[in-house]
């Protein structure tokens, strides 16, 4: 039914390649969804990344270290957003993208 949109993608922290879908979330604080992308596993997050955080209501942005790329910190500023990278070697959730409210 997805064959043909679903490939095949690399999970680095746990070294493995799967076949499906990656979905990239936007929550607030509280776990609300604000948005959310479904892509095929092979898209990279970082290129994922501006579709997600479109219209982003919030100023401040954590992101998962994956969705860091070249261009992520031109097209933040460019968007009025502030950004930190989560970093986590051993990371428990696939946490996507958490958007913090300035007020």
């Amino acid at each position: 039914m997805f064959q043909c949109f679903a490939d095949i993608g690399y999970n680095a922290t746990k070294q493995k390649y799967y076949y499906g879908f990656k979905v990239h979330v936007v929550t607030d604080t509280q776990g609300l969804i604000l948005n959310y992308e479904l892509t095929p596993a092979s898209i990279h997050d970082a290129k994922a990344a501006p579709e997600v955080i479109e219209n982003c209501p919030c100023p401040f942005v954590i992101a998962d270290v994956g969705y860091v790329g070249k261009k992520a910190p031109a097209y933040f500023f460019a968007n009025g957003l502030s950004a930190m990278a989560a970093i986590a070697p051993q990371q428990k959730y696939n946490c996507c993208f958490l958007c913090l409210s300035s007020s």
